[in-house]
């Protein structure tokens, strides 16, 4: 079983869970409409696609149901984000074998084309570092929400022990300094990895407007 640290970032994780099953289980036909609508209004901005998008989706619930029937705290001590059937994990774990379960679980998935495991083993992480990663976060969303050089709503951002995990889709190698710019000017931060995928276009686009 996984020890789960005393953190925000767990805690926080278990509470979205928790409401987010109390919400399901009490919705009416109208909001669940209001609920499909506007999580595909989401969607349809995205870059990757309607269908692609509701795969993605489908890919999540698996990974969250793989792990919770495997360990219950699993879903709750790690992180998941999915995109174009790419799937990077995050989190931290006690042990080497912890986290290679955690990525073979996810293997096991259908339509996964890639499993990007940075679980990070053995590190000491308390409640004053989970705020200060959620922080990190946070100012990093912000700034690409207000450049107007990102489509922000393609990029998934997650921060684990003062290292930036960058992921999803870029339109263009520019666009992902961008953002990777701003990740390292944030105070905190210790790395930044991109896991990026660039839109199968996005380096012709890029010469064209230069």
């Amino acid at each position: 079983m996984i020890d789960i640290r005393l953190s925000l970032r767990p805690m926080i994780r278990l509470a979205a869970l928790l409401a987010a099953g109390v919400a399901l289980a009490s919705c009416t036909p109208v909001g669940a409409a209001l609920g499909v609508g506007a999580t595909a209004g989401v969607y349809s901005q995205q870059d990757r696609g309607l269908n692609a998008a509701a795969n993605d989706s489908k890919i999540a619930l698996d990974i969250f149901d793989k792990w919770f029937k495997w360990d219950h705290t699993m879903p709750v001590a790690l992180s998941k984000e999915v995109h174009n059937g790419r799937v990077l994990i995050t989190g931290i774990v006690d042990k080497p074998e912890q986290r290679d379960k955690a990525g073979e679980l996810v293997w096991q998935i259908e339509n996964v084309k890639e499993v990007i495991n940075e679980i990070q083993v053995g590190i000491d992480h308390n409640v004053v570092d989970s705020a200060k990663d959620s922080w990190i976060s946070t100012q990093l969303e912000t700034q690409i929400l207000f450049d107007r050089d990102i489509r922000n709503i393609n990029y998934m951002i997650d921060t684990v022990n003062g290292t930036v995990y960058l992921f999803g889709m870029g339109r263009s190698q520019t666009e992902v300094d961008i953002v990777a710019n701003h990740a390292r000017n944030i105070e905190g931060v210790t790395k930044v990895v991109s896991h990026i995928e660039l839109l199968p276009n996005a380096q012709s686009a890029e010469r064209l407007a230069q």
